[in-house]
């Protein structure tokens, strides 16, 4: 934390710490626990309070459009079809056919047609959503994974509903909590004041900026060679800022999740074929765009990393290394 608040950092957004069987932890077995490899509930306790030493805020990430398969929820409704969490998911033919999130077997797709779900994951009292902004862990706000999947499944689309719910929820519990929502696409419908706080800001901001800094779409040509090359012309660029930024509220625009990467996309320095200056324009347009700026651990000594999970290595702490 010394090293982080020497950068100027004044908040922490961890990806998931609750415990699941992976290690990237988005396949979620229990809710309300941190996992072992992290140090358990005790470690997160620890951070917390030397956070509050520092003046620092504590942002989680909550994973409720899916849980894991090793999560009690789903192994009781598998095996029960009168299970109390039966309805909790989509069952085509049990126990083995089931709707998953983009056909992933391992991550069964929560269903919020369920009320009992909706008590539990953020409405009720000591929901779950609830419980990590109450002590001993208060932490500062939420992250949703995929909130533009949440809720939405054929003819059920309840996506505005089921994050107005949450929004109340965590509001009531937190008045002054930040409800982000994670997003690559066009989140506007979203960000008008009565749902999240604000949205991995990927196509309003950064999608946009990395197509001008090296001439394609980073969305477009993850898959496929980095060689067709189509320059976003700078009035290009300009208009779409303007566009996202004219559809919301400017409060909304000031508190959005600004970024040049993530966990789940290249790293920058990859992404500009490791030119420095073009690294520091988009610095630069980050520190200054209206929002939130984030830096995604390593960036800010030169890391490297193409498509996940090559975006996710391991923090170099030698001096020596370091740009």
């Amino acid at each position: 934390l010394d090293y982080i608040q020497e950068l100027g950092v004044s908040a922490l957004y961890l990806t998931p710490v609750f415990t699941a069987p992976s290690n990237h932890k988005y396949d979620v077995a229990d809710y309300k626990q941190v996992d072992i490899h992290f140090g358990s509930d005790e470690a997160l306790m620890a951070l917390r309070n030397a956070l509050d030493e520092r003046g620092m805020q504590l942002m989680l990430d909550i994973v409720p459009n899916h849980c894991g398969v090793t999560h009690p929820w789903f192994l009781d409704a598998q095996a029960d079809p009168a299970a109390p969490t039966a309805d909790f998911f989509t069952f085509h033919q049990r126990p083995n056919d089931y709707e998953a999130w983009l056909g992933m077997r391992s991550l069964p797709k929560l269903n919020y047609r369920s009320q009992r779900l909706r008590e539990l994951m953020y409405a009720g009292e000591d929901a779950i959503m609830r419980y990590w902004l109450q002590p001993p862990f208060r932490i500062d706000g939420w992250r949703i994974d995929v909130a533009n999947m949440l809720a939405r499944q054929g003819e059920s689309q309840l996506g505005h509903k089921i994050v107005r719910g949450m929004r109340h929820a965590v509001k009531a519990e937190s008045p002054h909590a930040y409800l982000l929502g994670e997003n690559f696409f066009d989140s506007t419908p979203h960000l008008q004041g009565d749902e999240l706080d604000a949205c991995m800001n990927y196509r309003g901001f950064s999608l946009p900026l990395l197509h001008w800094l090296v001439g394609f779409d980073i969305t477009n040509a993850l898959g496929r060679p980095w060689t067709d090359r189509q320059p976003l012309p700078t009035e290009a660029l300009a208009a779409q800022w303007r566009a996202f930024l004219s559809a919301i509220p400017w409060q909304i625009a000031m508190q959005q999740f600004n970024l040049l990467g993530s966990h789940d996309t290249p790293r920058i320095q990859t992404v500009v074929s490791e030119d420095e200056t073009l690294v520091r324009l988009a610095v630069t347009l980050l520190f200054t765009y209206p929002g939130v700026p984030c830096v995604y651990y390593g960036d800010e000594i030169g890391l490297l990393g193409g498509r996940d999970p090559d975006c996710r290595r391991c923090m170099i702490w030698d001096p020596n290394q370091w740009n």
